[in-house]
C-alpha cells in the first residue's frame, strides 16, 4: 500500500504544544512533525476524524484533523497552507505560553504580594508589576499549589514583569499544573488559544 509519509521528511521532536479539541484546551508533547502532519501524545477523548487547533513554538495557531489514535499518541494532518517543518518557522522559536488570568503570590525581599498571572510557559511566568520589582531581582512564586524558588525577574514593561524560573518545569508537572489552574478558574477558555501567538511576539 502506498504510504505518502515515506516520501516526506519527518523530524523527531520533544516539545510542549497546545491542542484545542471539543472546546477544551490541552497541553501535550509534540513527538514528530512532517511537512503536512504532526504526532502528539494523546489525551482522553481525542477521536479520529475530529477537527483540532494546535500551537507550538512561535508559529501561528493552525487547524487539522485527527487521522489516527494508537499507543498513547495521535496523528494530525494539517488543514493550513504551508510546510510545518522547523526551517519554515524562523530562527530560535520560543516555547508557547498559555494565557491565564489567575491569582498567585510573589515573595520579594521578605514581603508577599498578590498578583495576577497573565501567561505561563515551561520556563517562565508573566505577572503584574509590583512596586519595587527590578530586573535581575530574585523572587519566589506560589501558583496552583506549587512554589517556584529563586526565580529571576528578566523584564518589566507595560505594568507586567517576566519571571524566568530557576529550572524549567517538567512536562508532566506542567500538565498537572495547567489542569489544576484550568479547573480553578474559568477565565482560561479554549478560545484563548488564538491569543497565544500574539502574546509570544509581544
Amino acid at each position: 500500500m502506498h504510504d505518502p509519509r515515506k516520501e516526506q521528511r519527518v523530524v523527531s521532536m520533544f516539545k510542549g504544544a497546545y491542542v484545542r479539541s471539543n472546546d477544551e484546551l490541552h497541553f501535550v508533547t509534540l513527538r514528530n512533525i512532517s511537512e503536512t502532519g504532526l504526532c502528539f501524545d494523546a489525551f482522553p477523548g481525542v477521536e479520529v476524524g475530529s477537527e483540532v487547533a494546535f500551537c507550538f513554538d512561535s508559529a501561528e495557531p493552525k487547524t487539522g484533523v485527527v487521522r489516527w489514535v494508537r499507543d498513547g499518541r495521535f496523528g494530525v494532518s494539517t488543514l493550513s497552507d504551508g510546510s510545518l517543518l522547523p526551517h519554515q518557522m524562523g530562527p530560535r522559536p520560543r516555547a508557547v505560553r498559555l494565557p491565564l488570568s489567575i491569582n498567585a503570590r510573589v515573595h520579594i525581599d521578605g514581603r508577599c504580594s498578590h498578583v495576577t498571572v497573565h501567561n505561563l510557559s515551561l520556563r517562565g511566568i508573566c505577572v503584574d508589576y509590583v512596586f519595587g520589582m527590578r530586573v535581575g531581582q530574585l523572587v519566589s512564586v506560589e501558583l496552583g499549589g506549587h512554589s517556584f524558588e529563586l526565580a529571576t525577574i528578566r523584564w518589566h514593561r507595560a505594568g507586567q514583569v517576566g519571571i524566568r524560573l530557576a529550572e524549567p518545569i517538567r512536562l508532566q508537572q506542567f500538565r498537572d499544573l495547567v489542569k489544576r489552574l484550568q479547573n480553578l478558574h474559568s477565565d482560561t477558555t479554549p478560545n484563548e488559544l488564538e491569543k497565544i501567538a500574539s502574546q509570544q511576539r509581544a
